[in-house]
């Protein structure tokens, strides 16, 4: 059976927990890079303690735009960021060119998937060997944040950590290319190697 590897970055944490408890079976490897990942049955916006982690004094926190269509005593509905505060918040490592084109692409993040709680459990999620790369100098997810979510919510098989912002892996396709498929072929079940 061929299985697949999951690349999951940023608030994408969140649906490959999903994916991850739903097609266990198909998938070798998850690595989680910068990912938000919540506890099972309790959604972002539950979760005080990480959600503090995440935006307390931090670059999200100044710059983040936030729409209320449900009121403004309910959570966000989305949620976007300025052009100017992209390179501060996102982009550290990119250069002008990258962050022009992210300004052109950027759009707002609808916050449907931070009120929804997501269940995964040990016999499914918990079967699927993980990997979390921390992003030091990550200004969206804070390393404390991602700290937390490595002490709390694997188990992951390793922890590597990078010298780098949210965003580390554009300026370093190459570099963050290789070390993706050397952790899948380290990862990889059964024969046959990964071919990219």
């Amino acid at each position: 059976m061929m299985q697949v590897v999951l690349v999951a970055h940023s608030m994408g944490g969140l649906t490959t927990l999903q994916l991850m408890e739903s097609f266990s079976s198909k998938i070798c490897l998850t690595i989680f890079v910068a990912a938000v990942i919540t506890a099972s049955d309790l959604s972002l916006f539950d979760n005080s303690l990480l959600w503090k982690l995440m935006y307390t004094d931090c670059a999200v926190a100044r710059y983040q735009v936030s729409h209320f269509t449900d009121g403004a005593q309910n959570p966000p509905t989305s949620i976007y960021f300025p052009t100017p505060s992209l390179k501060e918040v996102f982009y550290s490592d990119c250069d002008s060119e990258d962050i022009a084109l992210c300004s052109i692409l950027v759009r707002p993040f609808p916050c449907r998937v931070l009120k929804r709680p997501i269940t995964y459990s040990k016999e499914k999620y918990g079967q699927v060997p993980s990997v979390y790369i921390r992003y030091s100098k990550d200004t969206t997810l804070p390393p404390r944040a991602q700290e937390h979510i490595v002490k709390n919510y694997g188990p992951f098989k390793e922890i590597i950590e990078i010298d780098g912002g949210h965003f580390n892996h554009w300026p370093k396709v190459d570099d963050f290319t290789k070390l993706v498929t050397d952790l899948a072929e380290k990862y990889i079940k059964g024969e046959g190697s990964l071919s990219t």
